[in-house]
C-alpha cells in the first residue's frame, strides 16, 4: 500500500523534473557595430532618429525591448543623449539590422 507522503513526494519530484527540463536557458542577446542613421523628423527643437545596429537573438522567443538610452558622438565629440521614444520587440532566432527610435 502505498503512503499519502509518498504520492504527494513523487507527485512532486515529477513536477520539478518536469519544469526544470522544459527550462529554455536564456541566452545573451549581442548588438554588433552600428551600421547608420536615418531621420524620421524635425520639428522645433527635437530631433527623431532611427539608428540601425545590428542585433542578434539566439533565444527562441522574442525579446522586447522598452527602454534604452544611447550616447551620441560624432568623430569623439558628445552630442548628447537619444532617448526611447517607443519599444522594439526583436524577433526571435534572428541576426537583422533593427531600427532603434530614439529622440535626441
Amino acid at each position: 500500500m502505498i503512503k499519502k507522503t509518498q504520492v504527494s513526494l513523487s507527485t512532486l519530484l515529477f513536477l520539478t523534473v518536469v519544469l526544470l527540463s522544459s527550462c529554455n536557458f536564456y541566452k545573451p542577446v549581442t548588438l554588433g557595430d552600428f551600421e547608420g542613421v536615418e531621420l524620421d523628423k524635425i520639428d522645433g527643437t527635437d530631433l527623431n532618429l532611427n539608428i540601425l545596429i545590428p542585433v542578434n537573438n539566439p533565444n527562441s522567443y522574442p525579446i522586447t525591448i522598452s527602454k534604452y538610452d544611447l550616447d551620441i558622438s560624432l568623430n569623439g565629440i558628445d552630442m548628447g543623449k537619444a532617448v526611447s521614444n517607443e519599444s522594439l520587440t526583436i524577433p526571435a532566432n534572428s541576426n537583422e539590422t533593427h531600427k532603434f527610435p530614439a529622440a535626441v
